[in-house]
């Protein structure tokens, strides 16, 4: 009866002192996201968000125009998903439900202009298979800078075409890459 009791009594300790570890070493996680300048939270595996930083914060609130958008589970967060994007971004959710990592790239609905691009990576916080962390990159301006290029491209290939001579541009063993209209 004596060791019954004396296993009891180890195992009521060792489930305090791994809850009591558990606790500090998400309250550790908690201040380093917050102090973090990359848009990030941490959900759990019910998709519930347990927390966020300003980062985050900023980028949910750029897609309402004059509201503050509270995303506080995932579900919520496929609201606002561009409907291109629900099949990527529901297996990004089914891989944080199984606490595995991943990446996609998706459009976020966005009420003051047009679908705004975001590169979601998620990974499992150091080994805890019940919380995810979710990492946001917004590659509007990227993108933009992008179609800009393409166009001044596009512009110069069209010049070269209406040249009034003949211009080609072939490759080191002669292969012809490129011969204008003329």
């Amino acid at each position: 009866l004596s060791l019954i009791s004396l296993a009891v009594f180890g195992a009521a300790l060792w489930r305090l002192g791994r809850a009591a570890a558990v606790r500090s070493a998400r309250r550790a996680l908690d201040g380093g996201l917050t102090r973090s300048e990359i848009a990030q939270f941490i959900a759990g595996r019910d998709g519930r968000i347990i927390a966020d930083n300003s980062g985050c914060r900023a980028l949910f609130d750029s897609l309402a125009k004059d509201r503050v958008v509270s995303i506080g589970n995932l579900a919520v967060m496929s609201e606002w998903v561009a409907p291109g994007s629900t099949e990527a971004f529901g297996r990004l959710c089914a891989q944080a439900f199984v606490g595995s990592g991943d990446g996609a790239e998706i459009e976020m609905r966005s009420e003051s202009g047009p679908a705004r691009p975001w590169r979601l990576s998620l990974r499992s916080v150091d080994g805890d298979s019940d919380l995810t962390l979710w990492t946001i990159e917004d590659y509007t301006a990227q993108r933009a800078e992008l179609r800009r290029r393409d166009e001044e491209e596009s512009y110069l290939a069209d010049l070269m075409d209406r040249l009034p001579v003949g211009f080609f541009s072939a490759t080191s063993d002669g292969v012809m890459r490129y011969v204008n209209r003329t």
